[in-house]
């Protein structure tokens, strides 16, 4: 196109760990993303009042957890 080549907009090192991220999501296997479960921000996934409090965080850090 008019002569110009494209350009990567990112740098070696960092197009590297891209390609590495794809590479580590082969390894999960494509069935197993295609059946995962979406969490989503609801009500339905965090049932729990959070009140600011450290014992509300807690919660919700043990929640997040076990959906990991």
């Amino acid at each position: 196109m008019l002569g110009f080549s494209p350009k990567l907009r990112i740098s070696d090192e960092e197009r590297h760990w891209e390609d590495q991220g794809f590479v580590r999501l082969e390894i999960l296997g494509r069935r197993r993303m295609l059946e995962a479960k979406v969490i989503l921000p609801l009500a339905e996934h965090f049932p729990d009042h959070y009140d600011k409090a450290p014992s509300g965080l807690e919660k919700l850090f043990q929640r997040v957890c076990g959906y990991i």
